[in-house]
């Protein structure tokens, strides 16, 4: 019996050809199937670029492609928000937000020169997220650079336009509408693909060597702005009452002259109706008259003595020591 080692194997030349060329085949047939599908996270769009040109935008799922690097897919967060710091950094966000420390560049970059010839340091925050992920692409080489320029010279003129006053105090809500506003403008000009969600005034102070004096000079226009207030509850307060008072001495006034009027008219009738029955009975009136206006008089005139006018000799009908108070003989 032979042995296996003596046994003589002769590899046929077609046979090994074909069985290569079929690993060949079996590698790119998995190749290409893995590199036909790619998949898009739901917070982003995907760029399809075929030989190196836009060819389409997808959105999140799964979606398939040419392989061999004929299609190549950039994956854009088009749903993310990013945001710059400009006049300081954030070291970590948190409850208790920690910052980095101030460096040379931060100094430059916050302090700004108001159109009254002063200095104020103004820290923002630009917030952003991508609108269009082929012009976010293809448009402009470094987006985030070019925000933050666009963003730092527009604030620069703004503030630039304005008092310092204005600049740390009042406009403060102001400048921070118009310099989104014109940041937005300028960047759809230069077709960034981005939306500016928020701009926000961080902090718009004085530098540190007036900073006591500008706090001062804000304290005294808040209590201005509170004595005002009160002033004007109180006005609010007094006006009204003072209105009804008003209205109450009217209706007063009113039902005075309706009283007056109408006692007026009643003594005018009854004199009227007085006349009415002297002009039918003059005698008897001005004796009835006559005889009440006595009786009114002697009411009021205390002892009276009446004494018939032919009487010569008064002392004898005089009881002079009796005292007799009143009556008539």
């Amino acid at each position: 019996m032979r042995d296996a080692r003596d046994i003589e194997f002769h590899p046929d030349p077609g046979k090994i050809a074909l069985a290569g060329v079929g690993i060949v085949l079996l590698v790119v047939v998995v190749l290409a199937v893995a590199g036909s599908f790619y998949s898009v996270p739901p917070d982003s769009e995907g760029v399809v670029l075929r030989f190196g040109d836009y060819h389409v935008t997808t959105p999140p799922g799964l979606h398939g492609k040419l392989p061999f690097g004929i299609d190549r897919v950039a994956i854009v967060p088009v749903k993310k928000v990013s945001t710059l710091e400009f006049g300081f950094q954030t070291a970590r966000a948190g409850r208790r937000t920690q910052y980095a420390p101030m460096t040379q560049q931060m100094e430059e970059e916050k302090l700004m020169l108001t159109g009254d010839l002063n200095m104020a340091a103004v820290e923002w925050v630009v917030q952003f997220k991508i609108s269009s992920a082929k012009d976010y692409l293809f448009n402009v080489e470094d987006v985030e650079d070019t925000i933050r320029q666009v963003s730092f010279a527009v604030m620069n003129r703004l503030v630039g336009d304005r008092s310092v006053d204005e600049t740390i105090t009042t406009g403060r809500e102001a400048l921070g509408r118009e310099a989104r506003k014109e940041t937005q403008a300028i960047l759809d000009a230069y077709g960034c693909g981005i939306e500016i969600v928020a701009l926000t005034l961080q902090s718009a102070t004085p530098p540190e060597p007036v900073k006591a004096a500008f706090e001062d000079v804000n304290a005294a226009q808040q209590d201005k702005s509170k004595i005002i207030n009160q002033a004007l509850a109180k006005r609010n307060e007094l006006i009204p009452a003072a209105k009804g008072e008003k209205e109450r001495k009217i209706e007063e006034a009113k039902g005075y002259s309706q009283e007056k009027v109408l006692s007026a008219t009643g003594r005018a009738r009854a004199l009227l109706d007085q006349y009415a029955e002297y002009e039918k009975r003059p005698r008897e009136t001005r004796l009835r008259l006559f005889m009440e206006t006595m009786e009114e008089v002697y009411k009021k005139a205390g002892r009276k003595i009446i004494i018939d006018p032919d009487v010569k000799g008064v002392l004898p009908l005089l009881d002079l020591g009796a005292g007799t108070m009143g009556g008539a003989r």
